[in-house]
């Protein structure tokens, strides 16, 4: 299989917000706002757990707190893949492609990223 990853991957707890902005596929979900778990982060994208199936092309703003810190990461994504459950109770698996990030918050989140790795290591 081949691996499309730019990025290396960490599993770190946080709290993460999904506000669904548009979903074509699922309109009813839009504008729908829900807490959810994260499974792994990257400088491009995160893998997500959710309990509500939220479709392949759908837009999604996210809010990120890592456990260690205060400041909130906001991100505008494309969900780019979905696995797991079947019907509304199941979990779901979701893969989320970051859209543009402006250089400011660039630099911000690969800060955040580069301290959360170097932990990692070391611990």
């Amino acid at each position: 299989m081949h691996e499309r990853r730019n990025h290396p991957r960490l599993q770190k707890a946080a709290v993460v917000t999904v506000i669904v902005r548009s979903a074509p596929e699922a309109t009813d979900l839009e504008g729908r706002i829900f807490p959810c778990r994260l499974q792994d982060v990257s400088l491009g994208g995160v893998k997500l757990w959710v309990d509500i199936p939220v479709p392949v092309g759908a837009l999604v703003e996210l809010e990120i707190v890592f456990g260690h810190s205060s400041e909130i990461y906001q991100h505008a994504g494309t969900v780019v893949w979905v696995w797991g459950g079947e019907g509304l109770t199941e979990w779901h698996n979701i893969g989320i492609r970051f859209n543009t990030l402006s250089s400011l918050q660039f630099s911000s989140w690969e800060s955040v990223l580069s301290e959360l790795f170097r932990k990692c290591d070391t611990d």
